[in-house]
């Protein structure tokens, strides 16, 4: 039995699901729930799960990325301090 392992890089996301060229095909649309750790073919609704990303790793992202996460935490930490 061959192992199928797909990177998915969709902007700063990536995972690594195993089996997802098995659901998905060129062209398809994808839905990617990053906190529940999902992946579904939105023409076909096949889904594989993947290790969800902790609280930490989702507000980096929703932030825009590790330099304006930093940003956020001295100015927090900074606004404490005065």
């Amino acid at each position: 039995m061959e192992l199928q392992t797909c990177r998915l890089e969709v902007a700063d996301f990536i995972a690594t699901v195993t089996g997802a060229t098995g659901i998905f095909d060129t062209g398809d649309e994808l839905d990617v729930d990053l906190a529940a750790g999902r992946v579904s073919n939105v023409r076909t609704g096949a889904a594989l799960s993947f290790r969800p990303w902790c609280e930490s790793m989702l507000q980096v992202w929703r932030l825009g990325g590790l330099a304006p996460a930093l940003r956020q935490r001295v100015a927090a930490a900074d606004a404490t301090l005065q």
